[in-house]
């Protein structure tokens, strides 16, 4: 009976050093507070594709405002506001209005994820 009970316990510990070794290794992404994502974003042009496959470019000041354009279609200003983890945007000339968590993934990339479903909105470059 000893050596089963030391066979029992061997194969525990290894099973369990096994599954603590291939767990998943990327948990879930640290998201931007207010002030990260100023230094991340403001001032600087974001650019990204549209649904549609268009070029959407826009610049988040610091003071909660920002401007946008759709390459060839449309162009204006918005505002914005973040509290806790969750960016929304506003854009009143196209009566749309999108929250997302930010993950500043570099100094060159920021991911925006539905602020509700965690789904991946857009991945913007930054310049």
């Amino acid at each position: 009976m000893k050596n089963f009970d030391i066979i029992s316990t061997f194969c525990a510990t290894a099973f369990a050093i096994s599954a603590v070794m291939v767990a998943p290794v990327n948990a879930a992404e640290k998201f931007a507070t207010k002030a990260e994502f100023i230094a991340a974003a403001a001032g600087k042009n974001l650019t990204t594709k549209t649904k549609k496959g268009e070029t959407f470019t826009a610049t988040y000041d610091a003071n909660g405002q920002g401007k946008f354009a759709i390459a060839g279609k449309t162009s204006g200003d918005f505002s914005w506001t973040f509290k806790g983890d969750t960016l929304c945007s506003e854009f009143k000339s196209m009566k749309f209005k999108e929250c997302n968590k930010v993950v500043v993934a570099s100094a060159t990339e920021l991911k925006f994820l539905d602020a509700k479903s965690g789904s991946l909105n857009n991945i913007y470059s930054v310049k």
